[in-house]
């Protein structure tokens, strides 16, 4: 490897396993890795660092970690001993300085690789960095990096690169950041990786097998097949972020990125819920369907029919009023049949101080939109009514979502929780509405069917 054509040095010995050469060898500009325990991920990114540093010279590239000292630990002396280098420097000819106190390498090309700790954002301002490695990013504030890091990577000519690497810590900013990439929300200059810690070549089977008999279900998942466990207590258990066509194979998970309005023809079913910051709605189609894993009609022999819900646009306004919503609705799709699936409630209140006598209920209809009340009990019915169409008990999901246009309804499916010990959700994450709007269309749509029976006494 011989990245640096103004010293004619050679970095010889940094070899790579073929998963992390995967991800190495991207030319994507942004690059998120989820790994497993022992993969190599710090080996990785200290590779990309040292190639970086020496192909650009002047340029400053950053090894940052939940904290200083933690970088340190382990990070130091594995870079020092890649370059083969003491405290003077003197053993690469490439290297200029070490300086332990400030954890830094400098190269006689003028470049620089710094080891920082995320904890200390003010150190982390006001510099032009070429790379960029957020190791462990799980374990990091989620403003990090859109306020602090992204700025300085973008001065004109000298536009710089990240790589987010890590295992997976429940559902934290990290999955939200992995699964916009894989979806394709942000855009071609990002790509994203998942690897197990077997896929790594630095634990053999033996070890992984051991663990997993050490280790609790949950855990071996996380910390050595790198994956993104629920978090305990999720009322809409039955979600799974995953897409609904992997590999050819249907009905795997909720999420479809084609999901899309179908057009004039078809009503727009608007979920609606009445809380006024954010006040949320979300649009979906009730869509007939023919599947190939359903059973084959032996009328018509057509593969199986069936409906299934499909959501794909959501709205999540701030310190806004039924009318404000009923407005952008209008202005979005004029003319369109609107149905609207409302909270039960709002035959009482309503969320602006409009005239007397307006109700959330008569101000959805004076905008032209037909109101169909839903029905249920109990918060257990809606909770069973919502998870029966994510997923039924014969493995069989009805309910898609467009993860790209609907990224707040999918984390609220995702990490909406109990109120420990009781049937109520937890409102304090503030997921609970997006749901609840979805929760009302869905009610509407595939309302619960129950049946009444009458008892006679017999005298016999």
């Amino acid at each position: 490897m011989t990245p640096n054509t103004s010293t004619g040095k050679s970095i010889v010995n940094l070899g790579l396993r073929r998963a992390q050469f995967r991800v190495f060898a991207s030319p994507a500009r942004f690059r998120v890795a989820v790994a497993g325990r022992r993969f190599g991920k710090t080996r990785l990114a200290l590779v990309m660092l040292i190639v970086v540093a020496l192909r650009y010279a002047h340029t400053r590239n950053w090894y940052v970690a939940p904290t200083r000292p933690w970088a340190k630990d382990v990070a130091w002396e594995d870079l020092k001993n890649m370059l083969s280098v003491g405290r003077d420097g003197r053993a690469n000819p490439a290297v200029a300085q070490v300086t332990e106190t400030e954890l830094t390498i400098r190269f006689k090309n003028g470049s620089l690789i710094q080891l920082k700790g995320a904890c200390e954002p003010d150190t982390l301002r006001g510099r032009n960095v070429k790379l960029v490695v957020l190791d462990e990013y799980a374990n990091m504030d989620p403003e990090l990096w859109p306020l602090v890091i992204r700025p300085q990577l973008s001065d004109r000519g000298k536009e710089g690169d990240a790589l987010f690497i890590g295992s997976p810590r429940g559902f934290s900013h990290f999955k939200d950041l992995y699964d916009e990439v894989r979806a394709g929300a942000k855009g071609s200059e990002w790509q994203a990786w998942h690897f197990t810690s077997l896929d790594g070549e630095n634990i053999t089977a033996r070890e992984i097998l051991q663990a997993k008999n050490d280790l609790s279900l949950r855990d071996f998942r996380q910390e050595y097949m790198a994956t993104f466990e629920s978090i305990e207590g999720r009322i809409y258990h039955a979600f799974l972020r995953d897409w609904y066509c992997q590999n050819g194979t249907f009905n795997h998970g909720n999420l479809d990125a084609s999901v899309h309005d179908p057009g004039p023809g078809m009503p727009i079913l608007v979920g609606f819920d009445f809380n006024v910051n954010p006040l949320c709605a979300t649009l979906s189609t009730k869509v007939e369907m023919q599947r190939p894993f359903l059973p084959v009609d032996p009328a018509t022999g057509w593969l199986g029919r069936h409906y299934e819900m499909h959501t794909w646009k959501e709205y999540c306004l701030p310190n806004a009023g039924t009318a404000d919503m009923m407005k952008v609705l209008r202005e979005d799709f004029p003319g369109r049949h609107l149905l609207v699936f409302p909270d039960p409630s709002g035959r009482a209140r309503h969320t602006t101080s409009a005239n007397v006598g307006e109700t959330d209920h008569s101000i959805i209809q004076s905008f032209g939109a037909d109101i169909y009340v839903p029905k249920f009990r109990t918060n257990s019915d809606k909770f069973n009514t919502v998870n029966g169409l994510l997923c039924n008990s014969m493995g069989i999901r009805r309910k898609l979502i467009n993860p790209q246009t609907r990224p707040q309804l999918v984390k609220g499916y995702d990490g909406l929780t109990y109120v420990t010990g009781s049937n109520l959700a937890d409102k304090s994450s503030g997921l609970d509405h997006v749901c609840d709007a979805d929760a009302y269309a869905i009610l509407g749509a595939f309302p619960i069917i129950t049946h009444t029976t009458t008892v006679s006494q017999v005298l016999i």
